[in-house]
């Protein structure tokens, strides 16, 4: 349709880490423990040479700041007993640059170990027990000790003090709908922080440890956990659904942009073609969608879409690393053919310009030839988990004529974009990182950490659904 949408995927704001690393080991749980100090001076030299968001997050003003974190980080890592505690420090330092598109996780492949490895990483697993008074007890608590669900309802937790090697909360297992995990297992090693948060380390459905950090509220620690009997659990967000809420509006709900959904996207906008092409009213939800690449969403672009559309273009910093990550795009079989080519020659400039940030997109006037007089009016439903490639689509909608945009403001992480990956240096373990930089930074319109505010602020005891219902049937 567009350059800037359909053959530069230069432009794509994925949050889906190209995985590159393949290794398997046949028995985790005996693989060596590796030097944590080591591993975080790994990871340090790699965002500070790699992660173009290094310079506006460690520069003079933040300097002397970062230096004494890092140097207390690499105190503790040294001391670190295990790749579990070290996996914490290496969490908090990534946290310093408050970039979502700064991850990482294991890359063990639980579908490729055997049974008899499988068993022994579960048998591992410390056990801890709770008496059913206890338990009881917990259900009353208003604190963070007590009990606590995750949000689809798979695994129930109680946690309690618990002062052992770093951690001062454990998260012991309850209840688990997941046959890895059994009732006593510790499931997350928690640590209260010096501004009232919980961090730690959860242990996976594989029992592979990952960083993970709470803010504290009365009946949530983060987006992870909810207090039991606060409020029903529900399931996760589904890739795709749509529905009739009434004769003249229409429901599409799309979790992911991920490149793998990008086939049944434009197969639900085709089966709804004749609702969308005759009736008023769209609510587009696109709650809890962490992003995924620009194409994904382009078949419901010509629905949205009334007037020219500007879209601030972003430099990508041409490492060798970087280059040779975005070269492994090529064997990427979600990505389309007929975008290929721009990406090799994308690439080529990356490899002729190293160190150098290069043009990965050009700032844009993107048009779609008429707008269609159906549907006439839109509401765009996001919320705080809504981030990277949607932001890109929030972007878009609101500069149309027939968009309202509902809910809470956005993840606020597009600033620095297309992650990649990289191999940890000795743990096997894979970074996550973003390659790309905004030109809306230099122009004081970056968003990071602050996110794209709706037009009608919707709050959690209201039904999103229903608000966004009762205001486009007013509308005319």
């Amino acid at each position: 349709m567009t350059k800037y949408f359909d053959t530069h995927y230069k432009q794509m704001k994925s949050i889906v880490i190209a995985k590159i690393l393949a290794v398997l080991l046949a028995f985790p749980v005996q693989a060596q423990e590796c030097n944590c100090k080591d591993e975080l001076s790994f990871i340090m030299q790699f965002l500070k040479e790699n992660y173009p968001g290094y310079p506006d997050k460690v520069n003079e003003k933040t300097y002397a700041e970062y230096n004494s974190f890092t140097q207390q980080l690499s105190l503790k890592a040294e001391q670190a007993t295990g790749n579990a505690e070290c996996v914490l420090y290496i969490g908090r330092y990534i946290g310093f640059f408050r970039d979502q598109h700064i991850q990482f996780g294991s890359t063990l492949d639980w579908s490729a170990l055997t049974t008899e490895a499988r068993e022994q990483i579960i048998g591992s697993r410390e056990m801890a027990y709770i008496s059913p008074d206890k338990i009881e007890t917990l259900k009353n608590s208003t604190g963070i000790e007590g009990i606590w669900w995750t949000p689809d309802s798979t695994y129930q937790i109680a946690i309690i003090k618990d002062h052992k090697g770093f951690r001062e909360y454990a998260g012991i297992t309850l209840y688990s709908r997941n046959p890895n995990w059994s009732s006593g297992q510790v499931k997350i090693d928690l640590v209260r922080t010096a501004d009232d948060r919980l961090d730690g380390v959860m242990y996976f459905a594989n029992h592979q440890p990952y960083y993970v950090n709470y803010t504290i509220s009365p009946n949530r620690l983060g987006n992870g956990w909810v207090r039991h009997g606060s409020v029903a659990q529900g399931g996760r967000t589904p890739a795709l659904s749509s529905r009739k809420l009434s004769d003249s509006t229409l429901y599409l709900q799309m979790g992911t942009f991920a490149e793998w959904n990008a086939l049944p996207i434009d197969s639900l906008v085709e089966a709804n073609r004749n609702h969308l092409e005759t009736m008023p009213n769209l609510i587009i939800d696109i709650r809890n969608n962490g992003g995924g690449s620009t194409f994904s969403f382009m078949p419901i672009m010509p629905y949205i879409y009334t007037d020219p559309i500007h879209m601030m273009g972003s430099d990508v910093l041409a490492t060798p690393h970087n280059t040779k990550a975005w070269e492994a795009l090529l064997d990427n079989p979600f990505i389309p053919e007929e975008m290929k080519p721009g990406l090799e020659e994308f690439i080529a400039n990356m490899r002729n310009h190293p160190g150098m940030l290069i043009k990965a997109s050009p700032d844009t006037i993107v048009t779609l030839g008429m707008a269609t007089p159906i549907p006439r009016n839109i509401v765009v439903l996001f919320n705080g988990n809504t981030a990277s490639a949607s932001e890109i689509l929030i972007q878009a909608a609101r500069q149309s004529s027939k968009v309202t945009l509902m809910g809470e403001n956005s993840a606020g992480i597009l600033d620095y974009a297309d992650m990649r990956a990289a191999p940890f240096s000795c743990m096997p373990f894979e970074l996550g990182y973003a390659t790309t930089r905004s030109r809306a930074i230099d122009l004081g319109k970056g968003i990071d950490n602050v996110g794209i505010p709706p037009d009608i602020f919707l709050t959690n005891d209201q039904d999103w659904v229903q608000e966004a219902l009762k205001y486009i049937e007013r509308k005319r």
